[in-house]
């Protein structure tokens, strides 16, 4: 059993770093939502898929990590970390229980950036519909073709906006 708490103790580890790793990445996108740069926004939006991707993946092993434990009755197959953490003794123990503690307020703040992120996008969008709503009310001149071929009147705009996409 001391064995899988040590795995367990790693796993947990890796899943704050992970979590981390998101946290930075979601700040990168935040600055990008921001600045409107599109590149940057993309490069984050796949750098949050493979942080997603890979904290999965650690909680299907910390999942069969409880399972094995709960195979010798140290605790049950749904066990939370805080909840192993009391039946452990000393320093092992202790360590589970802080990084649980971490754990919860690494979650924390992801969830609040993630918020903020959020917010932003909404607001970008209903400032892009905005300025389209506008724009598809502007009342300008077709364009026009001469004798000689040259251009009279003025573009239009409405053509490309009253498109469905």
């Amino acid at each position: 059993m001391k064995a899988l708490i040590v795995d367990l103790t790693g796993l947990v580890k890796k899943q704050i770093e992970t979590l981390r790793t998101l946290e930075q990445v979601m700040f990168r996108q935040n600055e990008a939502l921001v600045a409107r740069d599109v590149g940057e926004i993309v490069e984050t939006v796949m750098e949050q898929g493979r942080c997603l991707a890979a904290i999965g993946e650690l909680d299907n092993e910390r999942k069969r990590i409880v399972v094995r434990l709960a195979e010798h009755d140290a605790c049950k197959v749904d066990a939370t970390l805080t909840e192993i953490a009391s039946r452990v003794n000393g320093d092992q123990g202790d360590e589970l229980r802080a990084l649980g503690q971490s754990m919860k307020r690494t979650l924390k703040n992801v969830g609040e950036v993630n918020l903020r992120n959020r917010e932003l996008i909404d607001q970008s969008r209903r400032v892009v519909q905005e300025i389209l709503s506008e724009l598809g009310k502007q009342k300008t001149g077709g364009l026009q073709y001469d004798q000689s071929g040259a251009t009279t009147g003025q573009a239009t705009t409405r053509k490309i906006l009253d498109r469905t996409t």
